[in-house]
């Protein structure tokens, strides 16, 4: 599978209680995940290593706490600690709020005036005003999430077309 199937859950920031659990925590909001949901992958030396959760409990919007199969001590958790989280996309529950999570991260913004501008690297999600962070050439743009600048998202061809308003690109 390749990298883009994956997207991040978060920084494994911290371990929790005498048996080795993890503390997950995300900038923005963490993705519903299936309830069948069997592996976390944390990326070590630069790969994505799977491991095999036992349990995982939504604490915040931002934050879970996962036990892991084969880490029974609190020494063996701590090697994962600020190492980061990610899931594979299928694991992760749709809803019709699907777009706001992260699983749009790396698909091609397109305008239909200017043409490609970049690939999203994040999402600022402000209350009534989420923001699209797209890298522009050698800088970061901020795109807001608004219907009406959105005319279409192709999950296929991971693209993002937008309509943006005269100017936006200069500012």
């Amino acid at each position: 599978m390749a990298r883009e199937d994956y997207i991040s859950l978060g920084m494994v920031v911290k371990t929790r209680g005498i048996s080795g659990g993890l503390v997950i925590r995300s900038k923005s909001k963490i993705p519903k995940v299936k309830a069948k949901w069997e592996i976390v992958w944390i990326e070590i030396d630069g790969l994505l290593v799977p491991f095999f959760i036992a349990s995982c409990t939504h604490v915040k919007d931002n934050e879970i706490l996962i036990d892991l199969e084969d880490i029974d001590l609190p020494e063996q958790a701590a090697k994962l600690t600020d190492k980061q989280a990610f899931i594979h996309k299928s694991d992760i529950l749709h809803t019709a709020d699907k777009y706001s999570t992260e699983t749009i991260l790396g698909y091609m913004v397109i305008d239909m005036r200017y043409g490609k501008i970049g690939k999203i690297t994040g999402i600022d999600e402000i209350p009534g005003n989420s923001l699209f962070r797209v890298e522009y050439g050698k800088q970061e743009i901020l795109i807001p999430v608004q219907q009406d600048l959105i005319h279409e998202i192709n999950e296929k061809t991971r693209c993002i077309m937008v309509d943006l308003p005269e100017g936006l690109l200069e500012i």
